[in-house]
């Protein structure tokens, strides 16, 4: 299934708990290098505490390249709206710390293309809004599907319309 799909979204979810021991698995990491599909990686909106704070988009794609190959990934699906204000709430991060918002340094230099939307929840600024998340999904594969390229024929028979 992984060989024959159009596009393969990894993210969000906590990197090193979620999206990277399935790539530990040998055929999911084969077959992804050996699709065609357009791979999307959605990148944290915030660093995880005891393990990716101070990580950019680029040394999270780092870590998933180490797992799949150096062309695992087409393209980074990264947030741009950073909070100007303080979003420390009395028990919403542990010691009152929040973490960082993973930003992308400028300027890019990477194979993978990096698109950046506004993809966060304005309630809740370290996580992802799912309506936001979907809508930018969506037009990127849209604007950058890849080779496939293909739609599902539909069969017209005699009075199908």
């Amino acid at each position: 299934a992984i060989e024959e799909a159009d596009m393969i979204l990894r993210g969000p979810r906590s990197l090193f708990t979620s999206i990277d021991p399935n790539l530990l698995v040998r055929e999911i990491a084969s077959s992804i290098t050996r699709s065609s599909a357009l791979t999307i990686y959605v990148c944290n909106v915030a660093g995880e505490l005891d393990q990716t704070i101070d990580f950019s988009v680029l040394n999270h794609l780092d870590v998933v390249r180490s797992y799949v190959g150096p062309s695992a990934v087409d393209l980074v699906l990264a947030n741009d709206n950073f909070v100007s204000q303080p979003f420390v709430m009395a028990g919403m991060f542990p010691g009152g710390i929040p973490p960082n918002l993973v930003k992308v340094p400028p300027p890019w230099q990477d194979a993978a293309i990096c698109v950046l939307a506004d993809v966060i929840d304005s309630s809740k600024p370290t996580r992802h809004d799912p309506e936001k998340l979907s809508t930018v999904g969506a037009r990127t594969y849209r604007d950058y599907r890849g080779r496939r390229r293909r739609m599902p024929r539909r069969w017209m028979g005699p009075g199908d319309r």
